[in-house]
């Protein structure tokens, strides 16, 4: 399991090593970043975060994770972006981001880094950021067709998916946006089984699995699923962990090779430690990820 109960963290993955970053404990929001080992299933404590923050996702950009904007401890959100190397253990600051954001959905196409959409304290953006390594900046894209916040989705064959999310209405969307770099252009994909906000997302062999969410409406979200661009079609993918038919969501999602692993968020109106894998192409289920020793201070 995670070394304490967490929800609504910055997850990526940097080779066989997943990473979450900051989020929001039972005691607030915190600045810790750990790193699970997938081939020995132990966690280790990496360098904390400089700013605090929940609310926020991560991206990797040539080898180093970008978690861009977030919800700070005061309840805000923040346009610092800060950049960690897994090389050397070690932060730094890069270009703010135009405007403070939380809620926003961080993206890597391996070239670039997107900011899409989120919340700046006032009102849910359609905004869309390009940050460029080569000169640190960030400069604005076609806008999204409607203003969402707490939207998920990922990177497929150098186009984003953009899910879910919530906007004005305050209930979770069934939306499905896709973003075409080359053109600068966004296009509608079929809307989701189930409406969706803060729910996690990861791609494998080209398909996007979209795991919990809530919707603040009560209905439970019992089940997640997944989109196959070349069918445009969506399936249902079943979480028997949430046999009580529970919500999930704030989780952490994220891929190594070809299996998902999901932690922690919210069960319900308990945050969880939980830890499991996905093995869509060996196992068709989930299992618990067991610990395989204590946490460690260094890797």
């Amino acid at each position: 399991p995670l070394t304490q109960p967490l929800a609504d963290m910055a997850v990526t993955s940097v080779g066989i090593d997943v990473y979450h970053i900051g989020g929001e404990t039972e005691t607030g929001v915190t600045n810790l970043v750990k790193r699970f080992d997938t081939s020995t299933r132990t966690w280790h404590d990496m360098t904390a975060k400089p700013t605090a923050v929940s609310a926020a996702s991560a991206a990797v950009l040539f080898g180093e994770i970008y978690v861009p904007g977030g919800r700070t401890t005061t309840g805000e959100p923040t346009n610092v972006v800060e950049a960690y190397s897994p090389a050397n253990n070690a932060w730094r600051p890069i270009a703010n981001l135009p405007k403070p954001i939380s809620d926003g959905l961080a993206l890597s196409d391996g070239s670039y880094l997107y900011m899409v959409g989120g919340w700046d304290g006032t009102q849910y953006l359609d905004d869309v950021y390009l940050y460029d390594a080569s000169s640190d900046s960030w400069r604005p894209l076609t806008t999204l067709p409607q203003p969402l916040a707490a939207a998920t989705g990922d990177v497929i064959s150098g186009k984003l998916y953009i899910v879910g999310g919530t906007d004005e209405s305050h209930t979770a969307l069934d939306s499905c946006f896709v973003y075409a770099v080359e053109e600068d252009s966004w296009h509608d994909c079929p809307t989701m089984l189930r409406p969706r906000k803060d729910a996690g997302a990861a791609i494998i062999l080209n398909k996007l699995y979209v795991l919990g969410g809530d919707e603040p409406a009560g209905s439970d979200l019992p089940f997640g699923e997944f989109y196959d661009p070349s069918t445009e079609t969506w399936h249902v993918v079943n979480t028997p962990m949430q046999e009580t038919a529970v919500a999930w969501s704030n989780l952490g999602v994220t891929n190594v090779e070809t299996k998902i692993y999901a932690w922690g968020g919210n069960m319900g109106e308990v945050l969880s430690d939980g830890n499991y894998i996905y093995s869509p192409l060996v196992y068709q289920t989930f299992i618990p990820a067991a610990s395989g020793g204590a946490t460690d201070a260094q890797p």
